[in-house]
């Protein structure tokens, strides 16, 4: 049995904490691995005071998870920001990241001292959840051969289709009418999530689906309320975002929610719409999936590992570069044309209600994702080189 360590933040809805909340809960269950668990300090301090949503039970199993009782491992997992960098008392050292602009700052790494001074890419191997992501990784330095791919996964027996009767409670809870069509998009509402090019496009859908609904659910409690900055960047793509009936067709979630209601979220929609520039992987389109509707996703980025053509829409984007690094630009034409593609075609609506559930189940459950993790970590590893190149931030 393989002892790891796996230090990061196990409470909180920050997107690093919620991953590894769902890791451990399956780590923790895996025979191959004996788990203990280390608390790191959050980048803000008011993070730790934030809920990740995850049922009691779940709290307590993670509540639980022992602190370390030797000062050696068999392997170390460090899953917090920023990266962590440096060797452990441990034959492994592993390190999760992520790299929506393929180009790390100054800033994403440290060493055992939490500043850059002697940090070590040989120490250690990089976890990554996509392909995208990974090739930041590389061009910073990383050698390839221990950068590995792992995805996020959803919670099937969570995020599901809900029955006609909820869907139509959910909807009245957010004063949405049963016959209206609508999208959802979920995340933090900064510049690489694309909600403007989104916002500006539903404005153009909206002057020929006048009852369509638009639901941002946005991330005020880690990062405040970005809506302001939102309007002005998609006034500028389409003044139209500013006539009242847009306004009136728009619903904004600023609060944290509980997984089950996160669940109903997704539920009462009819398209997850993601026009994103820059993604390390995004996961809400997968918990969508899971929930049964079709997603527009950003053709060329992170979700082309999970978002086949036959669950999606994706939208045309230009490849760029900026001194940020490197995106995707979403074309408002193309994201127009998926929404009115995926309103029209009611079959593939229906299709993807049956098949998505499906597709993560077989292959996104925190269950496989994590198991995969788990070979990962217990397998023992032949003797590899270290960085081919050095750090380029």
């Amino acid at each position: 049995m393989t002892h790891l360590v796996v230090e990061g933040w196990r409470t909180s809805c920050h997107s690093y904490a919620l991953v590894n909340q769902h890791q451990l809960l399956h780590l923790a269950r895996n025979p191959r691995l004996r788990v203990s668990h280390v608390d790191v300090p959050f980048c803000l301090p008011h993070w730790a005071q934030l809920d990740g949503g995850f049922p009691d039970a779940d709290k307590a199993a993670l509540t639980a998870l022992p602190a370390p009782r030797e000062s050696t491992a068999d392997a170390i997992y460090r899953i917090s920001y920023p990266l962590r960098i440096h060797s452990g008392a441990a034959g492994r050292v592993f390190v999760f990241g992520t790299c929506e602009f393929q180009r790390f700052d100054e800033t994403a790494f440290c060493g055992p001292s939490g500043t850059r001074q002697d940090i070590d890419f040989g120490a250690v191997e990089i976890v990554t959840p996509s392909a995208w992501s990974r090739k930041g990784f590389v061009a910073a330095g990383f050698n390839p051969e221990r950068i590995h791919v792992i995805p996020h996964g959803a919670a099937p027996e969570r995020f599901k289709p809900l029955s006609v009767a909820e869907r139509k409670a959910r909807r009245a809870d957010l004063e949405i009418s049963e016959d209206a069509f609508v999208f959802l998009n979920v995340g933090a509402m900064t510049w690489n999530k694309g909600t403007a090019p989104l916002l500006a496009a539903f404005a153009t859908y909206h002057r020929h689906h006048p009852r369509a609904v638009l639901v941002l659910k946005g991330a005020d409690a880690l990062y405040g309320n970005l809506m302001h900055e939102v309007f002005a960047h998609a006034a500028k793509l389409n003044p139209r975002v500013n006539d009242q009936a847009v306004l009136g067709a728009l619903r904004y979630v600023p609060m944290n929610l509980a997984q089950r209601d996160m669940a109903a979220l997704y539920g009462l929609a009819d398209v997850y719409a993601s026009p994103y520039r820059a993604e390390g992987f995004n996961l809400p389109a997968l918990e969508a999936l899971a929930s049964g509707i079709p997603a527009i996703v950003t053709e060329g980025g992170a979700t082309d590992d999970f978002c086949p053509e036959s669950l999606c829409a994706r939208v045309k984007a230009t490849p760029s570069s900026a001194q940020i690094g490197n995106y995707l630009e979403p074309d408002l034409n193309s994201i127009v044309q998926c929404m009115e593609e995926v309103t029209e075609n009611r079959d593939f609506r229906a299709k993807v209600r049956v098949d998505g559930p499906r597709w993560v189940a077989d292959r996104f459950s925190w269950s496989r994702v994590s198991t995969a993790l788990a070979d990962l970590i217990a397998t023992p590893a032949p003797a590899r080189p270290g960085p081919i190149a050095s750090a380029s931030l």
